[in-house]
Protein backbone atom coordinates (compact mmCIF):
# COMPACT_ATOMS: atom_id res chain seq x y z
CA UNK A 1 0.00 0.00 0.00
CA UNK A 2 0.90 3.16 -0.73
CA UNK A 3 1.95 6.03 1.57
CA UNK A 4 0.22 8.47 -0.51
CA UNK A 5 -2.15 9.98 1.82
CA UNK A 6 -5.66 9.44 -0.29
CA UNK A 7 -7.55 12.86 -0.40
CA UNK A 8 -11.31 13.07 1.83
CA UNK A 9 -14.91 11.66 0.07
CA UNK A 10 -17.25 14.60 -0.72
CA UNK A 11 -19.57 13.19 2.34
CA UNK A 12 -16.68 13.66 4.43
CA UNK A 13 -15.06 16.98 3.40
CA UNK A 14 -19.50 18.21 4.70
CA UNK A 15 -18.33 17.23 8.13
CA UNK A 16 -17.09 20.26 10.37
CA UNK A 17 -14.14 18.41 11.28
CA UNK A 18 -12.60 17.38 8.18
CA UNK A 19 -10.85 20.59 8.30
CA UNK A 20 -8.72 19.44 10.59
CA UNK A 21 -7.60 16.76 7.82
CA UNK A 22 -5.67 19.80 6.71
CA UNK A 23 -3.91 21.04 8.90
CA UNK A 24 -0.45 19.99 10.39
CA UNK A 25 0.93 20.74 14.22
CA UNK A 26 4.91 20.92 15.19
CA UNK A 27 5.48 18.20 17.61
CA UNK A 28 6.11 19.41 21.65
CA UNK A 29 9.43 21.16 21.75
CA UNK A 30 9.79 19.36 25.43
CA UNK A 31 9.55 15.74 23.60
CA UNK A 32 11.37 16.47 20.92
CA UNK A 33 14.04 17.47 22.78
CA UNK A 34 14.35 14.67 24.78
CA UNK A 35 14.18 12.58 22.29
CA UNK A 36 16.95 13.69 20.90
CA UNK A 37 18.40 11.19 17.94
CA UNK A 38 16.06 8.85 18.81
CA UNK A 39 18.63 6.73 19.99
CA UNK A 40 17.79 4.20 23.47
CA UNK A 41 17.19 4.85 27.04
CA UNK A 42 19.27 2.71 28.67
CA UNK A 43 17.91 -0.08 30.56
CA UNK A 44 18.31 1.73 33.82
CA UNK A 45 15.12 4.43 32.05
CA UNK A 46 13.41 1.61 30.76
CA UNK A 47 10.11 -0.30 32.61
CA UNK A 48 9.33 -4.10 32.25
CA UNK A 49 6.05 -5.07 31.48
CA UNK A 50 5.70 -6.62 35.25
CA UNK A 51 6.45 -3.03 36.67
CA UNK A 52 3.63 -1.74 34.44
CA UNK A 53 1.70 -0.06 37.10
CA UNK A 54 4.23 2.28 37.80
CA UNK A 55 3.09 4.26 35.16
CA UNK A 56 1.07 5.77 37.79
CA UNK A 57 3.91 7.06 39.85
CA UNK A 58 3.99 10.59 40.30
CA UNK A 59 6.03 13.33 39.38
CA UNK A 60 8.40 12.39 36.33
CA UNK A 61 10.79 9.66 35.55
CA UNK A 62 14.43 10.06 34.91
CA UNK A 63 13.19 9.41 30.94
CA UNK A 64 9.33 10.10 29.65
CA UNK A 65 9.81 9.28 26.47
CA UNK A 66 11.95 6.95 23.76
CA UNK A 67 12.60 3.41 23.73
CA UNK A 68 14.47 0.40 24.91
CA UNK A 69 15.17 -3.20 23.49
CA UNK A 70 14.54 -5.36 26.78
CA UNK A 71 17.27 -8.41 27.79
CA UNK A 72 13.99 -10.89 27.09
CA UNK A 73 14.10 -9.99 23.46
CA UNK A 74 10.61 -7.26 23.56
CA UNK A 75 10.70 -3.47 22.89
CA UNK A 76 9.54 -0.82 25.93
CA UNK A 77 8.50 2.49 24.51
CA UNK A 78 7.53 5.69 26.66
CA UNK A 79 6.37 8.59 25.54
CA UNK A 80 4.78 11.58 27.39
CA UNK A 81 2.95 15.00 26.32
CA UNK A 82 1.51 17.73 28.05
CA UNK A 83 -2.24 18.56 26.31
CA UNK A 84 -3.03 22.26 26.94
CA UNK A 85 -6.75 22.39 28.24
CA UNK A 86 -7.56 18.94 28.02
CA UNK A 87 -8.58 16.75 30.80
CA UNK A 88 -7.85 13.32 31.68
CA UNK A 89 -11.78 12.83 30.98
CA UNK A 90 -11.37 14.34 27.38
CA UNK A 91 -8.80 12.36 26.66
CA UNK A 92 -10.37 9.30 27.56
CA UNK A 93 -13.70 10.14 25.91
CA UNK A 94 -11.65 10.36 22.31
CA UNK A 95 -11.93 6.52 22.20
CA UNK A 96 -15.55 6.37 22.95
CA UNK A 97 -15.93 8.86 20.06
CA UNK A 98 -13.17 8.40 17.49
CA UNK A 99 -14.34 5.01 16.31
CA UNK A 100 -17.92 5.93 15.15
CA UNK A 101 -16.41 7.86 11.98
CA UNK A 102 -13.33 6.55 10.52
CA UNK A 103 -12.90 10.41 9.31
CA UNK A 104 -11.82 11.12 13.07
CA UNK A 105 -9.26 8.23 13.13
CA UNK A 106 -7.82 10.46 9.69
CA UNK A 107 -7.82 13.59 11.40
CA UNK A 108 -6.31 12.07 14.54
CA UNK A 109 -3.28 11.81 12.76
CA UNK A 110 -3.55 12.32 8.73
CA UNK A 111 0.29 11.45 8.02
CA UNK A 112 -0.09 8.15 9.49
CA UNK A 113 -3.66 6.96 10.23
CA UNK A 114 -6.04 5.47 7.25
CA UNK A 115 -8.88 4.04 7.85
CA UNK A 116 -10.67 2.01 10.81
CA UNK A 117 -13.82 -0.44 11.00
CA UNK A 118 -14.84 -1.84 14.46
CA UNK A 119 -16.85 -5.29 15.21
CA UNK A 120 -20.45 -5.40 15.30
CA UNK A 121 -20.67 -5.46 19.07
CA UNK A 122 -18.53 -2.73 19.51
CA UNK A 123 -20.77 -0.51 17.59
CA UNK A 124 -23.47 -0.98 19.58
CA UNK A 125 -21.51 -0.31 22.74
CA UNK A 126 -20.04 2.75 21.58
CA UNK A 127 -23.98 3.94 20.59
CA UNK A 128 -25.38 3.36 23.84
CA UNK A 129 -26.10 6.30 26.02
CA UNK A 130 -26.93 4.37 28.54
CA UNK A 131 -23.67 3.98 29.21
CA UNK A 132 -20.88 5.65 30.65
CA UNK A 133 -17.65 6.31 28.88
CA UNK A 134 -15.57 4.22 30.39
CA UNK A 135 -18.05 1.52 29.97
CA UNK A 136 -18.58 2.17 26.15
CA UNK A 137 -15.05 1.88 25.71
CA UNK A 138 -13.85 -1.47 27.58
CA UNK A 139 -14.72 -4.36 25.39
CA UNK A 140 -14.62 -2.18 22.20
CA UNK A 141 -12.47 -4.27 19.02
CA UNK A 142 -11.38 -1.92 16.48
CA UNK A 143 -9.74 -3.06 13.33
CA UNK A 144 -7.49 0.40 11.98
CA UNK A 145 -5.06 1.21 9.19
CA UNK A 146 -2.47 3.54 10.49
CA UNK A 147 1.80 3.65 10.01
CA UNK A 148 3.14 2.66 13.46
CA UNK A 149 6.59 3.64 12.01
CA UNK A 150 7.72 0.32 11.29
CA UNK A 151 9.06 0.65 8.09
CA UNK A 152 11.35 -3.28 8.15
CA UNK A 153 7.40 -4.88 8.05
CA UNK A 154 6.17 -5.12 4.29
CA UNK A 155 2.63 -5.33 5.47
CA UNK A 156 3.08 -2.10 8.24
CA UNK A 157 -0.21 -0.93 6.42
CA UNK A 158 -2.54 -3.54 6.73
CA UNK A 159 -5.19 -4.00 9.50
CA UNK A 160 -4.66 -4.23 13.00
CA UNK A 161 -6.58 -4.78 15.50
CA UNK A 162 -7.01 -3.10 19.22
CA UNK A 163 -8.67 -4.37 21.84
CA UNK A 164 -9.57 -1.86 25.29
CA UNK A 165 -9.77 -3.42 28.19
CA UNK A 166 -10.62 -2.42 32.09
CA UNK A 167 -7.58 -1.99 33.56
CA UNK A 168 -7.96 -4.54 35.69
CA UNK A 169 -7.05 -6.75 33.30
CA UNK A 170 -3.56 -4.94 32.85
CA UNK A 171 -3.22 -5.68 37.01
CA UNK A 172 -4.77 -2.39 38.47
CA UNK A 173 -6.12 -2.66 41.63
CA UNK A 174 -9.39 -1.58 42.10
CA UNK A 175 -8.09 0.63 44.92
CA UNK A 176 -4.99 2.11 42.57
CA UNK A 177 -8.16 2.91 39.90
CA UNK A 178 -10.35 4.46 42.61
CA UNK A 179 -7.48 6.92 44.15
CA UNK A 180 -6.84 8.36 40.27
CA UNK A 181 -10.83 8.58 40.01
CA UNK A 182 -10.58 11.00 43.20
CA UNK A 183 -7.46 12.61 41.52
CA UNK A 184 -8.87 13.47 38.49
CA UNK A 185 -6.88 10.99 36.63
CA UNK A 186 -7.70 8.55 33.68
CA UNK A 187 -6.34 4.82 33.08
CA UNK A 188 -6.84 3.65 30.01
CA UNK A 189 -5.09 -0.15 28.57
CA UNK A 190 -5.34 -1.99 25.32
CA UNK A 191 -3.75 -4.63 23.43
CA UNK A 192 -3.11 -4.83 19.67
CA UNK A 193 -1.81 -7.31 17.41
CA UNK A 194 -2.00 -8.30 13.42
CA UNK A 195 -6.18 -8.18 12.20
CA UNK A 196 -5.92 -12.22 11.77
CA UNK A 197 -3.22 -13.21 14.43
CA UNK A 198 -3.12 -12.91 18.41
CA UNK A 199 -2.41 -9.81 19.92
CA UNK A 200 1.40 -8.74 20.06
CA UNK A 201 1.69 -5.98 22.39
CA UNK A 202 -0.44 -4.45 25.13
CA UNK A 203 -0.24 -0.15 26.14
CA UNK A 204 -1.31 1.85 28.51
CA UNK A 205 -2.26 5.80 28.95
CA UNK A 206 -2.56 7.44 32.12
CA UNK A 207 -3.68 10.89 32.01
CA UNK A 208 -3.69 13.26 35.04
CA UNK A 209 -4.65 16.91 35.39
CA UNK A 210 -1.86 19.46 35.85
CA UNK A 211 -1.94 23.19 35.72
CA UNK A 212 -3.52 24.18 32.32
CA UNK A 213 -4.42 20.66 31.20
CA UNK A 214 -3.36 17.14 31.54
CA UNK A 215 -0.17 15.21 30.80
CA UNK A 216 -0.60 11.93 29.03
CA UNK A 217 1.81 9.13 30.51
CA UNK A 218 2.08 6.11 27.67
CA UNK A 219 3.83 3.07 28.09
CA UNK A 220 4.11 0.34 24.93
CA UNK A 221 5.30 -3.36 25.73
CA UNK A 222 5.88 -4.59 22.07
CA UNK A 223 5.73 -8.32 22.52
CA UNK A 224 3.49 -9.13 25.74
CA UNK A 225 -0.16 -9.16 25.53
CA UNK A 226 -2.13 -8.78 29.09
CA UNK A 227 -5.20 -10.02 29.89
CA UNK A 228 -6.91 -10.87 32.99
CA UNK A 229 -3.79 -10.01 34.99
CA UNK A 230 -1.99 -12.22 33.33
CA UNK A 231 1.26 -11.97 31.32
CA UNK A 232 2.45 -13.66 27.97
CA UNK A 233 5.19 -12.94 26.04
CA UNK A 234 4.23 -13.02 22.08
CA UNK A 235 7.25 -11.66 20.62
CA UNK A 236 9.46 -14.56 18.39
CA UNK A 237 12.64 -15.35 19.90
CA UNK A 238 13.99 -14.89 16.81
CA UNK A 239 13.14 -11.57 16.00
CA UNK A 240 16.27 -9.38 14.91
CA UNK A 241 17.92 -6.59 16.86
CA UNK A 242 17.33 -4.42 14.19
CA UNK A 243 13.34 -4.92 13.51
CA UNK A 244 13.30 -4.63 17.80
CA UNK A 245 15.14 -1.39 17.19
CA UNK A 246 12.81 0.01 14.53
CA UNK A 247 9.73 -0.69 16.63
CA UNK A 248 11.37 1.63 18.97
CA UNK A 249 12.50 4.20 17.12
CA UNK A 250 9.22 4.42 15.07
CA UNK A 251 6.49 3.79 17.58
CA UNK A 252 8.40 6.83 19.90
CA UNK A 253 7.75 9.32 16.74
CA UNK A 254 4.57 8.04 15.99
CA UNK A 255 3.33 8.43 19.39
CA UNK A 256 4.35 11.77 19.82
CA UNK A 257 2.71 12.75 16.24
CA UNK A 258 -0.22 11.48 16.95
CA UNK A 259 -0.99 12.54 20.33
CA UNK A 260 0.81 15.46 19.69
CA UNK A 261 -1.96 16.54 17.25
CA UNK A 262 -4.71 15.55 19.19
CA UNK A 263 -4.14 17.84 21.80
CA UNK A 264 -4.43 20.19 19.21
CA UNK A 265 -7.83 19.30 17.86
CA UNK A 266 -9.40 17.48 21.20
CA UNK A 267 -10.95 20.56 22.95
CA UNK A 268 -12.78 21.57 20.17
CA UNK A 269 -14.56 18.45 19.30
CA UNK A 270 -14.95 17.85 22.45
CA UNK A 271 -17.05 21.38 23.31
CA UNK A 272 -18.98 20.57 20.11
CA UNK A 273 -19.58 16.72 20.54
CA UNK A 274 -19.16 15.50 23.89
CA UNK A 275 -22.91 15.69 25.00
CA UNK A 276 -23.94 13.64 21.91
CA UNK A 277 -23.64 9.86 22.04
CA UNK A 278 -23.60 8.56 18.28
CA UNK A 279 -26.50 6.64 17.04
CA UNK A 280 -26.19 3.19 15.15
CA UNK A 281 -28.15 5.28 11.97
CA UNK A 282 -25.25 7.80 12.32
CA UNK A 283 -22.93 5.33 12.44
CA UNK A 284 -24.04 3.59 9.98
CA UNK A 285 -24.06 6.34 7.58
CA UNK A 286 -20.80 7.04 8.26
CA UNK A 287 -19.27 3.59 7.97
CA UNK A 288 -21.16 2.90 4.27
CA UNK A 289 -19.64 6.06 2.92
CA UNK A 290 -16.05 5.11 3.25
CA UNK A 291 -14.10 2.83 1.30
CA UNK A 292 -11.89 0.17 3.74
Amino acid sequence: MSKEIAPLTPEQEKRWYSKFFYERYEPNTDALREIGDNSPIGLENAFSVADRTRVLDEGYHTRERGWQVMPDGTTFVQGMLFMKDVTPQMFQWWFSWMPVDPLRMRIWDPTDHYSMYVSDDTAKRICNPALTVPQRIHGNMLYAVEDNGTGYESDRFSYKKLNFRPPTDFGFTEEQIAQQEAKGATITTAMSGPKDGDFASSFVHYARPVEGGCEVRSWFFVGYKVESGQLQKTMAENMPQEALEQIGRGLTLHCLREYSNLSHILPEVYARHSQHVDTLEEYEFYRHRLEL
